[in-house]
């Protein structure tokens, strides 16, 4: 183990961040964080927000899709927290084409030279 008097003075405060905020590795760990629930409640208002989703019926005999909850500690450069950040992932490989959708998204990147 190294202690903290063992590192420059540069990484103190990454380390000190690193122990203080931890990457959930599920929603049940997450939800018992008062900083992760707040994140998580800004990513669903923002879906909301710019109409990702709606609420709708499932049909049916129809399945709905999974989702997971994504979670990362973004830092600056200097170690200092900059934010943490929760995405919600659906789990679209699950789909079969014809079935549960007929459209196809590529996503396309253009380089530049």
């Amino acid at each position: 183990m190294i202690h903290s008097s063992q590192l420059p003075a540069e990484h103190h405060a990454l380390v000190s961040t690193l122990i203080k905020y931890t990457e959930p590795q599920s929603y049940e760990e997450a939800s018992k964080e008062l900083e992760w629930v707040e994140v998580m409640r800004k990513e669903i208002d923002a879906l909301i927000a710019n109409q990702t989703w709606d609420y709708v019926d499932l049909p049916p005999e129809k399945r709905a899709i999974s989702n997971k909850w994504v979670y990362k500690v973004k830092l600056k450069l200097d170690g200092t927290l900059e934010r943490l950040k929760a995405r919600l992932v659906i789990r679209g490989f699950t789909q079969k084409y014809g079935i549960e959708y007929r459209e196809v998204f590529h996503l396309l990147s253009k380089w530049q030279l």
